[in-house]
């Protein structure tokens, strides 16, 4: 979690996750690969339904299913991924623990990890997988594959967003939008947590969006 990192020092855990994640940017509703990721447990009806929400919570708890031995999630209920991704990570922004770890002027979120934003005025909370992080005194720039995004037609797409970031003294805070940054999901301490899949796909696509 704490950045920068280069492919020499990326652990496992974290090269599985941005190779997973990069892998499924340019899906888009209601592509069957799409839906299977962000709804694997529901029926076709209704993972039609779900994909038509805001998708980022779910799109981030697909690539950890991609990634980590994780159980099945099952049925989504509706408005409850941000939950499922705390229960997961074994602590969340007002009780940190397990995977989940808040960030400082200095412990930020690293290749693999999973980023949540608190909300600020027009900007809903948010959770990404970064890609890419990278930390100068008091800036930070995170490159990051994220749902909740609408495409020309407004299908739910998968995207690479760059956010750049400025350290408030409490949190770092993204300039575009003000979200703050309020926790980490630890890829390192998920592994340990969960374990990883042998086989995760080594053939991922190149990446087609980015906003």
């Amino acid at each position: 979690m704490i950045s920068p990192q280069t492919e020499e020092t990326m652990s496992t855990a974290r090269d599985n996750v941005v190779t997973f994640a990069r892998s499924k940017v340019g899906l888009k509703a209601p592509n069957p690969d799409y839906l299977s990721l962000v709804a694997p447990g529901d029926a076709p009806a209704r993972q039609l339904e779900i994909a038509k929400a805001s998708d980022c919570g779910l799109v981030l708890l697909g690539i950890e299913e991609g990634v980590f031995v994780i159980p099945p999630r099952g049925e989504y209920k509706d408005g409850s991924a941000f939950e499922l991704a705390y229960t997961r990570a074994g602590g969340n922004p007002w009780v940190p623990g397990g995977a989940f770890v808040l960030p400082t002027g200095v412990i930020v979120p690293a290749d693999g990890d999973g980023v949540v934003y608190g909300n600020a005025g027009s900007s809903p909370a948010h959770m990404e997988t970064v890609l890419t992080s990278r930390l100068s005194g008091l800036r930070l720039m995170l490159t990051c594959v994220a749902g909740g995004e609408r495409d020309s037609d407004g299908n739910e797409s998968v995207v690479i967003m760059t956010r750049n970031f400025s350290w408030g003294g409490v949190h770092w805070i993204d300039l575009a939008t003000s979200r703050p940054i309020i926790g980490i999901i630890d890829a390192d301490k998920m592994a340990e947590k969960y374990g990883l899949i042998d086989d995760v796909d080594r053939d991922a696509v190149t990446p087609r969006t980015e906003v």
